[in-house]
């Protein structure tokens, strides 16, 4: 009859080294994911999606937006979807809008668009801090947009940027402000959307790397 023995090997609180001697009194290790371990790694994945509520800004019931020197405040945005939907309407001059958000770690702001405006020619910038009213080219983004323009994703350079120092791609978690204005005095009715998407850090990859090789270890054995 086989002698095996089970016992501890190491101090991980998370993996639970088997050691079963055969006969001829050779060892064999077996290093076998803990129940522990698989709950941590759900836990990780389950952080990832861990996000604050989406956010859905309109003008009409939740008040005028600021202006570039008084942006409005968001807050952290939601995974997935957001929105901010507002008139600019001033007859006496130019009403702008502009309002502040933020990207939690984690996340990545992945689109950023107009899902619908009117007219056009009119001037939008986009920056990583609060946007210069002075200095165009320190916004990521400062040009002329139109309703054309609708649907088209400014992160993805493809919008035509005149003034901006430039943006391509998902930006990574931080704070960020929109400037959006008409250039004639007309109403323009817009809607902006926000868009999000998580982003696994190193960590958790490592973590689920190794749930991973630990399954496929045990079922070969």
């Amino acid at each position: 009859m086989k002698r095996i023995h089970l016992g501890w090997k190491g101090h991980h609180p998370n993996v639970a080294t088997f050691v079963a001697l055969n006969n001829e009194g050779q060892g064999k290790v077996y290093q076998l994911m803990t129940l522990r371990l698989a709950a941590t790694a759900l836990m990780f994945l389950f952080a990832v999606g861990v996000t604050s509520a989406q956010v859905n800004y309109d003008e009409a019931t939740d008040g005028d937006l600021g202006d570039p020197a008084t942006p409005t405040a968001l807050g952290v945005l939601g995974l997935g979807s957001n929105s901010v939907t507002g008139t600019l309407d001033n007859p006496n001059g130019m009403d702008p809008d502009a309002f502040s958000f933020s990207v939690m770690a984690g996340q990545q702001l992945t689109g950023l668009y107009f899902s619908s405006m009117t007219g056009i020619n009119r001037f939008f910038a986009f920056s990583d801090g609060p946007v210069s009213t002075t200095d165009p080219e320190e916004n990521l983004v400062s040009t002329l947009i139109s309703s054309t323009d609708v649907m088209t994703n400014i992160l993805d350079g493809t919008l035509n940027n005149r003034f901006g120092s430039g943006v391509s791609g998902p930006l990574d978690a931080g704070s960020y402000h929109v400037w959006f204005q008409e250039t004639d005095g007309t109403s323009v009715d817009y809607s902006i959307t926000l868009q999000t998407a998580a982003v696994p850090e190193p960590g958790t990859l490592a973590l689920l790397m190794l749930a991973g090789v630990s399954v496929a270890l045990l079922r070969r054995k």
